[in-house]
């Protein structure tokens, strides 16, 4: 792809409106994504016990390798064509059948090898309760279709269904797991989560589409799809790969740590991914239309919003991370104390990478640059995990993890910024960073109080978040704080008009 000139007057975005409204729709959704697993997640540690988590863990890790080779990189690649097809309900119909088709077609045959695997794999064969209830996933996500409503920008409808399910899936886990046999009980309900997902997303569809067989033209798919799922693929290898080598090389214990571990320090970053989803269809239709002023206006805006709310969000795990084990998992997960402060600087690496590898590198077309990082990723997973798992177990996973994570993000920025004559401010990075230096004098600080461990978690947080805050406006003269609870208000007027 040629380097992009912006030296030709540009018309205003269509639809900045829709975009706003669409980014608060996502960023609720991901505001869910992190509460409500921090209602359930301290509940489920305390019943399955680091044996039952590390369990369920291993399942749906081994499961979710299934799911993406079924998936054969249609999550990204739809949502992309959807968005380019979508002004036309002839070619959005038939571009939705196409993928339709290929994704269930190869589903089939996945779900073949999936349960030879688990039927025949000693490792896998005292699972297998579990994995039958995982085979259902393979199915389910054909028919979830997420990519077109993304695509089609309908992220009220995703963000109301999602929600009400979400509601109902966390009831249900209170209701009926209570002990560590109840393992697959869990399993079962989050997979029938997916499953009613995709009831609902079937019936909505028909209103923006009309499904035919007929001219169909799968071949003109496969070329773009084999680079994506290359790289989804390969992507999936590193960041599922050492929940895995875990389970084959020490027990399911150390994968109950580690995952605890995982889980604190990527929950929070489905609040910076749901941003850069909202702008993947408004960035690739610009780049379509070689609306490439608009472009970097939206990258722009993408990369200050994930500097602003990464970087503090790094430290804060950093010097909290025993207290917050403690609170949400309890005393018998505090093991994995050490792995979330090794694990805590991917919040802001990974949200780095989707801005210039999802919002630049995909969105322009250029996947072949995502493959090649993820591949050298996959082989530093590789080779990092099988070395020191065995000796350190599920701290040397969680070293591999930032070592892959950081050298990823660190060739996507590269990649993307040769393509693409955007400048990112990287100062404000710096700026947050300097910003986030008082927290460690307020822990110790708190720490040193005879308050209480939930006290003075809520102390730490909240005399933290003030201090970045004020730094930020004060000295720094940052605003986007503001502009973003200004779009909260506006958005919030909108709807009630």
């Amino acid at each position: 792809m040629p380097k992009i000139i912006p030296k030709r007057k540009e018309s205003k975005t269509n639809g900045v409106g829709s975009i706003k409204r669409n980014a608060v729709y996502n960023i609720l959704l991901a505001v869910s994504q992190v509460l409500l697993p921090l209602v359930t997640f301290p509940y489920i540690s305390r019943v399955l016990l680091p044996q039952g988590v590390g369990t369920y863990t291993f399942v749906d890790s081994y499961t979710q390798y299934f799911v993406l080779i079924a998936a054969l990189g249609i999550p990204i690649y739809g949502m992309r064509e959807i968005a380019k097809a979508k002004k036309n309900l002839v070619d959005r119909s038939q571009v939705f059948t196409e993928l339709l088709s290929i994704h269930l077609l190869v589903s089939v045959f996945v779900s073949l090898f999936y349960i030879v695997s688990f039927l025949t794999l000693s490792p896998l064969k005292g699972h297998s309760q579990l994995f039958w209830i995982g085979s259902s996933l393979l199915l389910s996500n054909v028919f979830m279709m997420e990519w077109f409503f993304q695509g089609m920008e309908q992220f009220p409808f995703i963000t109301l269904r999602t929600l009400c399910i979400r509601i109902l899936t966390v009831v249900a886990v209170f209701i009926f797991v209570k002990s560590p046999a109840d393992t697959s009980l869990y399993y079962a309900i989050n997979c029938a989560s997916v499953f009613i997902n995709a009831i609902i997303n079937c019936l909505y569809a028909r209103k923006f589409v009309k499904i035919s067989f007929h001219q169909l033209s799968l071949k003109r798919h496969f070329t773009p799809l084999l680079y994506i799922f290359s790289t989804g693929l390969v992507t999936h290898v590193y960041t599922l790969l050492d929940s895995v080598v875990l389970g084959f090389l020490t027990d399911t214990t150390q994968v109950g740590f580690y995952t605890t571990a995982v889980k604190l320090s990527k929950i929070l970053i489905m609040i910076l991914v749901a941003f850069t989803t909202v702008l993947m269809p408004p960035l690739s239709l610009a780049y379509k239309e070689s609306r490439y002023a608009d472009a970097k206006t939206l990258l722009s805006k993408s990369f200050n919003y994930v500097v602003f709310m990464s970087v503090p969000l790094s430290v804060g795990i950093y010097v909290i991370a025993g207290p917050l084990i403690l609170l949400f998992s309890g005393a018998d997960f505090l093991p994995a104390a050490l792995s979330l402060k090794i694990l805590s600087p991917t919040v802001l690496i990974i949200g780095l990478s989707y801005v210039f590898g999802q919002q630049i590198i995909n969105a322009t077309g250029n996947e072949q640059y995502f493959l090649k990082a993820a591949l050298i990723g996959m082989v530093i997973s590789i080779g990092f995990n099988l070395l020191l798992i065995p000796h350190i177990k599920q701290t040397g996973a969680a070293i591999t993890n930032l070592l892959v994570e950081f050298t990823v993000m660190l060739l996507l920025t590269r990649s993307a910024l040769q393509k693409i004559p955007f400048h990112p401010q990287w100062s404000n990075l710096a700026k947050a960073f300097i910003s986030c230096l008082p927290f460690f004098l307020i822990t110790y600080w708190v720490e040193n109080t005879l308050l209480s461990p939930l006290i003075q978690l809520i102390v730490i947080i909240l005399f933290s978040g003030a201090s970045y805050i004020s730094i930020q406006h004060f000295i720094w003269k940052n605003d986007l704080l503001l502009e973003m609870l200004t779009l909260l208000k506006k958005t919030n007027k909108g709807n009630e008009g």
